[in-house]
């Protein structure tokens, strides 16, 4: 039986965190919060057999994360002489590219493999806020951090088939990258999206793969 390729179309939209302290302020309390996420690219599946297959995707994806970090400093006799809130929103573009074996589950996919990751570019947005005593010290600071320009991970997703053409998928992407601190950084994206099937149109119920 001939193998059957599949080429398209994919975006999707989600959420991602990053979970990690900056060295800088390891002293202080911390709060991590997720923020949006989207990616969009292309897909590439070679059906080995009926229902197993390989798929490589490249994809323009932007992730990042929000933390908070307070401290409060008490002079000799106990009392609060300053209260430091600093608040940072992390975004992070990549270009990644899955690699991955799946399984057809008749209109279910599951994929699972590695996303290489190649940084383009990385923006810190920090607010920094000091009160002591009557006076509020506030400072916005727009800049980059030098995250690794290379990261790779775990992908795991699932592929539910709506027609020949249009299908919905979710996916989770997992990996570790460092600062220049440096400081290790745990990020974790979740997208779920559509795919849509460009070649071949239609899909033949005797070929190997069929989805």
């Amino acid at each position: 039986m001939k193998a059957q390729q599949e080429l398209g179309l994919k975006a999707g939209l989600g959420m991602s965190k990053l979970s990690g302290t900056f060295a800088k302020y390891s002293d202080f309390k911390k709060w991590e919060y997720p923020a949006p996420s989207f990616h969009v690219g292309g897909f590439y599946n070679y059906n080995l057999s009926k229902n197993i297959g390989f798929g490589a995707e490249l994809l323009y994806t932007n992730l990042g994360g929000k933390q908070s970090y307070q401290k409060n400093t008490k002079d000799s006799i106990g009392n609060m002489s300053m209260q430091q809130y600093v608040d940072f929103d992390y975004h992070m573009s990549y270009l990644a590219i899955p690699l991955y074996v799946y399984y057809d589950i008749k209109k279910v996919r599951i994929n699972m493999g590695i996303q290489n990751g190649f940084l383009l570019q990385e923006v810190n947005k920090q607010t920094t806020t000091a009160i002591q005593n009557t006076d509020t010290i506030i400072v916005f600071v727009n800049n980059k951090f030098q995250m690794n320009k290379y990261s790779v991970g775990i992908k795991v997703g699932a592929i539910y088939k709506i027609n020949n053409i249009l299908s919905i998928e979710g996916n989770y992407w997992f990996y570790k990258t460092h600062d220049e601190y440096p400081s290790t950084w745990k990020v974790q994206q979740v997208i779920f999206g559509l795919r849509y099937k460009i070649y071949p149109k239609t899909a033949c119920a005797t070929c190997p793969g069929g989805f």
